[in-house]
């Protein structure tokens, strides 16, 4: 979109857009201007509003302490009103609910009259709206009065605060006329400097447009005059070290490229026409060359053609005796055609027979594995059993070591049963008991622990056994698994020589239909033969007329 517009006019977008800036801005700060100088009468005559009330406060509180009674307290309330002057002649004024002027800062006059309907120009009820405004806890109320008698109204704008113990409204109002002219000079002097700095502005971007748009337009002129063929033009702002220089620089070099690339057509045309004239020459010394040779081709051409029908002659004798030698060929191929079906027979059933062999070792190769499976399997069991007799083994020796704890007690009872004499052999009979059992028992574990160790040596020697049997099943497994391999590669060659018997038989059929084809062709050789003599008449013939023609082209060539 931007490519559309001259450059000259671009460069005026950023001032556009500056004093577009400087106006939003300039709008923006006489609205922040106007709000801070209204806040801040307002908040003025807020501040003088709550002060009179303040004083107001003051009085009714010395009414209610008895020190003045309620007459004398609203009187001094009024007359401390009344001397209240702020800004030279700005005065505060006292009316009730009703709109009774009760004080007057400015003119003693209006007090004691009822001021409810007193309408500025606009018909704004003024002391009405004052009522409201502090009926809602104070309030602001604007409009247009007087300075003196006769004048011109200003802009005014009042504040009321209530007095609610004595259903007073206190209220004051300034001018605004002063803040009005304020804010104008403020605004005209912003507006002033706006100006001025968007002519500053437009001075810089005019000095730098010109700065650009004046060497663009004299290096267009000369690409223009570079364009239409002038390559001694004269270039400025090659010195120049901006982009402007660059593009001169670049012209500079596309005119010196295009200068050069004329002096290479001229040379080129000056070679063309050289080349012309050799070529010229040399299409004379070609048809003196051409004579020469071409005179004897054609004198050997017309003897060719006598050769050629001694030849042909000889191609009808050739004929007769390939057409014999085909019925022979014919015949062998036959039987060999017939020989290569039987082979191919025979390899399919050997193929057959291959598939076979490969579909059984598969399921003795399945057959390993399962066995494989359960040797493992039952070498774990015997494993297993192997660690139960490790425990009970020890088992045994903890009855074992049991049995020796009892007989050493028995032993013991019996010495301290013969210690008690008479009294104690009862207690002896017993302990030689518990001492019987316990040889017993110990006797009894040393056969057991003896026949576990003999379980442990056989488990020892089926947990050998099986491992064995598993490295047997396993390298069966392999030796499956290997003739399996070897079957399927012997079944893949012999559907390889299956396929290569069948081609062969293909190969025999299209022989046969081969010899079909040469004995046709040596029919058509033999009519050839004939056409091949005809042939070489008419080559004769065609010799002569080639003389003629041929010292015609050459008559040409050389005029």
């Amino acid at each position: 979109m931007l490519g559309k517009v001259r450059i000259s006019t671009r460069l005026w977008f950023p001032v556009l857009i500056l004093a577009l800036n400087v106006v939003v801005v300039g709008l923006l700060g006489a609205n922040a201007l106007w709000d801070s100088l209204l806040n801040e009468r307002i908040n003025k005559i807020r501040s003088l509003t709550a002060v009179a009330v303040s004083t107001i406060q003051h009085y009714q509180d010395l009414a209610a302490k008895g020190s003045l009674t309620q007459a004398e307290a609203q009187d001094a309330a009024r007359n401390a009103v009344r001397a209240m002057h702020y800004d030279g002649s700005e005065y505060l004024f006292i009316v009730d609910q009703s709109g009774l002027m009760l004080a007057h800062g400015q003119n003693a006059s209006l007090e004691g009259k009822p001021l409810l309907g007193l309408k500025d120009p606009n018909g704004v009820l003024i002391n009405q709206e004052l009522i409201n405004q502090a009926k809602q806890g104070g309030g602001f109320v604007r409009y247009q009065w007087a300075k003196t008698q006769g004048a011109k109204p200003s802009d005014k704008i009042a504040y009321g605060a209530p007095f609610a113990p004595w259903g007073w409204v206190v209220a004051t109002g300034v001018y605004m006329d002063d803040m009005n002219a304020g804010f104008a000079e403020a605004v005209s002097m912003f507006g002033g400097i706006s100006v001025v700095l968007m002519l500053v502005a437009g001075s810089i971007a005019f000095v730098i447009g010109g700065s650009i748009t004046k060497p663009l337009g004299a290096l267009t002129r000369a690409m223009r005059r570079v364009a239409d063929g002038d390559l001694h033009t004269t270039i400025n702002g090659l010195d120049r070290h901006d982009e402007v220089g660059e593009m001169a620089r670049a012209l500079e070099v596309f005119q010196a490229n295009a200068a050069e690339r004329q002096r290479l057509e001229r040379e080129h045309a000056d070679h063309e026409a050289q080349q012309e004239q050799l070529r010229r020459q040399a299409m004379l010394d070609m048809a003196d060359h051409f004579e020469d040779k071409v005179g004897s081709l054609v004198h050997v051409l017309s003897d060719t053609a006598h050769s050629m029908q001694g030849l042909a002659e000889g191609l009808e004798k050739s004929t007769e005796d390939a057409d014999a030698l085909c019925g022979t060929i014919d015949s062998a191929s036959t039987e060999a055609s017939t020989s290569v079906e039987a082979v191919a027979g025979a390899s399919e059933e050997l193929a057959a027979s291959m598939g076979e062999i490969a579909r059984r070792l598969a399921e003795a190769n399945s057959i390993a594995s399962d066995a494989v499976g359960n040797a493992d399997a039952a070498n774990q069991m015997v494993a297993d059993l192997n660690v139960s007799a490790e425990q009970i083994g020890r088992v045994v020796g903890l009855i074992t070591d049991i049995a020796s704890q009892t007989n050493l007690l028995a032993l013991n009872a019996t010495i301290e049963s013969a210690r008690a004499g008479e009294a104690g052999k009862g207690f002896a009979v017993v302990a030689n008991e518990v001492k019987t059992l316990a040889n017993q028992t110990a006797r009894a574990t040393e056969d057991i622990s003896q026949q576990i160790a003999n379980v442990q040596l056989q488990t020892r020697g089926a947990v050998n056994a099986i491992q064995g049997i598993v490295a047997i099943i396993g390298r069966i497994d392999e030796i499956a698994t290997n003739i399996a391999a070897a079957v399927e590669e012997q079944g893949a060659a012999t559907q390889e020589i299956a396929r290569n018997v069948a081609e062969a038989a293909r190969g025999t059929v299209d022989v046969s239909r081969g010899v079909s084809g040469v004995s046709r062709a040596v029919e058509d050789a033999d009519k050839a033969a004939h056409d091949v003599s005809r042939s070489a008449n008419d080559v004769a013939g065609i010799a002569r007329q080639l003389r003629g023609e041929m010292v015609t082209m050459l008559a040409q060539v050389r005029a």
